[in-house]
Protein backbone atom coordinates (compact mmCIF):
# COMPACT_ATOMS: atom_id res chain seq x y z
CA UNK A 1 0.00 0.00 0.00
CA UNK A 2 2.86 2.37 0.86
CA UNK A 3 4.48 1.63 -2.49
CA UNK A 4 1.32 2.61 -4.38
CA UNK A 5 1.07 5.82 -2.36
CA UNK A 6 4.72 6.68 -3.12
CA UNK A 7 4.26 6.02 -6.85
CA UNK A 8 1.11 8.14 -6.89
CA UNK A 9 2.90 10.99 -5.11
CA UNK A 10 5.83 10.74 -7.52
CA UNK A 11 3.50 10.93 -10.54
CA UNK A 12 1.63 13.88 -9.08
CA UNK A 13 4.87 15.68 -8.31
CA UNK A 14 6.21 15.13 -11.82
CA UNK A 15 3.00 16.53 -13.30
CA UNK A 16 3.17 19.58 -11.03
CA UNK A 17 6.64 20.43 -12.27
CA UNK A 18 6.06 19.66 -15.94
CA UNK A 19 6.71 22.77 -17.99
CA UNK A 20 3.79 24.10 -20.00
CA UNK A 21 4.40 26.20 -23.08
CA UNK A 22 2.20 28.64 -24.92
CA UNK A 23 2.60 27.90 -28.64
CA UNK A 24 2.49 31.14 -30.64
CA UNK A 25 1.93 31.48 -34.38
CA UNK A 26 4.22 34.23 -35.72
CA UNK A 27 1.63 35.06 -38.38
CA UNK A 28 -0.92 35.56 -35.58
CA UNK A 29 -3.51 33.52 -37.50
CA UNK A 30 -3.91 30.34 -35.46
CA UNK A 31 -5.04 30.51 -31.83
CA UNK A 32 -2.58 30.06 -28.97
CA UNK A 33 -2.22 26.51 -27.74
CA UNK A 34 -0.83 24.98 -24.58
CA UNK A 35 1.61 22.10 -24.87
CA UNK A 36 4.32 20.30 -22.91
CA UNK A 37 6.75 20.44 -25.85
CA UNK A 38 7.18 22.01 -29.25
CA UNK A 39 8.22 19.91 -32.23
CA UNK A 40 10.64 20.62 -35.06
CA UNK A 41 7.68 20.55 -37.47
CA UNK A 42 5.95 23.30 -35.49
CA UNK A 43 9.14 25.38 -35.49
CA UNK A 44 9.50 24.89 -39.25
CA UNK A 45 5.94 26.16 -39.74
CA UNK A 46 6.62 29.42 -37.89
CA UNK A 47 5.52 28.63 -34.35
CA UNK A 48 7.51 29.37 -31.23
CA UNK A 49 7.05 28.52 -27.58
CA UNK A 50 7.09 30.60 -24.42
CA UNK A 51 6.73 29.22 -20.91
CA UNK A 52 3.14 29.83 -19.82
CA UNK A 53 4.24 31.23 -16.48
CA UNK A 54 6.36 33.88 -18.24
CA UNK A 55 3.82 35.29 -20.70
CA UNK A 56 3.10 38.37 -18.56
CA UNK A 57 6.81 39.17 -18.28
CA UNK A 58 7.25 38.68 -22.02
CA UNK A 59 4.35 41.04 -22.71
CA UNK A 60 5.94 43.67 -20.43
CA UNK A 61 9.26 43.39 -22.30
CA UNK A 62 7.52 43.61 -25.68
CA UNK A 63 5.71 46.75 -24.48
CA UNK A 64 9.08 48.32 -23.57
CA UNK A 65 10.43 47.57 -27.03
CA UNK A 66 7.25 48.87 -28.66
CA UNK A 67 7.46 52.16 -26.75
CA UNK A 68 11.10 52.52 -27.78
CA UNK A 69 10.17 51.97 -31.43
CA UNK A 70 7.64 54.80 -31.27
CA UNK A 71 10.45 57.29 -30.58
CA UNK A 72 13.18 58.44 -32.96
CA UNK A 73 16.34 57.99 -30.93
CA UNK A 74 19.94 56.89 -30.79
CA UNK A 75 20.60 53.88 -28.60
CA UNK A 76 23.51 53.75 -26.18
CA UNK A 77 24.13 50.04 -26.78
CA UNK A 78 24.78 47.73 -29.71
CA UNK A 79 23.15 44.62 -28.32
CA UNK A 80 21.10 43.69 -25.25
CA UNK A 81 19.85 40.28 -24.14
CA UNK A 82 16.88 39.86 -21.83
CA UNK A 83 16.05 36.52 -20.26
CA UNK A 84 12.39 35.76 -19.66
CA UNK A 85 12.55 32.30 -18.11
CA UNK A 86 13.96 30.03 -20.79
CA UNK A 87 13.11 32.59 -23.48
CA UNK A 88 15.79 34.97 -24.69
CA UNK A 89 15.06 38.32 -26.34
CA UNK A 90 18.10 39.53 -28.27
CA UNK A 91 17.94 43.19 -29.28
CA UNK A 92 20.49 44.47 -31.81
CA UNK A 93 20.76 48.11 -32.85
CA UNK A 94 21.10 49.00 -36.52
CA UNK A 95 22.30 52.55 -37.13
CA UNK A 96 20.20 54.63 -39.50
CA UNK A 97 20.55 58.25 -40.53
CA UNK A 98 17.48 59.56 -38.76
CA UNK A 99 17.39 57.36 -35.66
CA UNK A 100 18.28 53.76 -34.96
CA UNK A 101 16.28 50.69 -35.88
CA UNK A 102 16.20 47.37 -34.08
CA UNK A 103 16.41 43.69 -34.84
CA UNK A 104 14.74 41.67 -32.10
CA UNK A 105 15.01 37.90 -32.06
CA UNK A 106 13.03 35.65 -29.75
CA UNK A 107 14.18 32.13 -28.90
CA UNK A 108 13.14 29.64 -26.24
CA UNK A 109 15.22 26.76 -24.94
CA UNK A 110 12.65 23.96 -24.79
CA UNK A 111 15.31 21.36 -24.08
CA UNK A 112 14.56 19.27 -27.17
CA UNK A 113 17.10 20.70 -29.61
CA UNK A 114 14.45 22.18 -31.92
CA UNK A 115 15.03 25.74 -30.78
CA UNK A 116 15.25 28.49 -33.35
CA UNK A 117 15.44 32.26 -33.15
CA UNK A 118 12.57 34.15 -34.76
CA UNK A 119 12.79 37.82 -35.63
CA UNK A 120 9.81 39.67 -34.25
CA UNK A 121 11.27 43.09 -35.11
CA UNK A 122 13.17 43.50 -38.37
CA UNK A 123 15.28 46.58 -39.13
CA UNK A 124 14.37 46.33 -42.82
CA UNK A 125 10.96 47.68 -41.85
CA UNK A 126 10.25 51.04 -40.29
CA UNK A 127 10.03 51.45 -36.54
CA UNK A 128 6.39 52.39 -37.01
CA UNK A 129 5.67 49.12 -38.86
CA UNK A 130 7.54 47.06 -36.26
CA UNK A 131 5.70 48.81 -33.39
CA UNK A 132 2.43 47.96 -35.14
CA UNK A 133 3.38 44.28 -35.39
CA UNK A 134 4.36 44.21 -31.70
CA UNK A 135 1.02 45.76 -30.78
CA UNK A 136 -0.76 42.97 -32.66
CA UNK A 137 1.52 40.31 -31.13
CA UNK A 138 0.87 41.59 -27.61
CA UNK A 139 -2.91 41.67 -28.18
CA UNK A 140 -2.77 38.15 -29.66
CA UNK A 141 -0.92 36.77 -26.63
CA UNK A 142 -3.16 38.56 -24.14
CA UNK A 143 -6.32 37.37 -25.87
CA UNK A 144 -5.09 33.78 -26.09
CA UNK A 145 -3.90 33.42 -22.53
CA UNK A 146 -7.20 34.46 -20.97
Amino acid sequence: MKLIALITLALLASNCFAQRYVIIDRKLKKPLRLADTITKAQMDKGFFAVEKQNTDTLIAKLELIRERLKQVAREKYDEVKWNVGSTLLTIRVVKWTYGDRLNVALSTDTGNGHDRAFYIVDSRYTNHDNAGYLKKLIAYIEKGKS
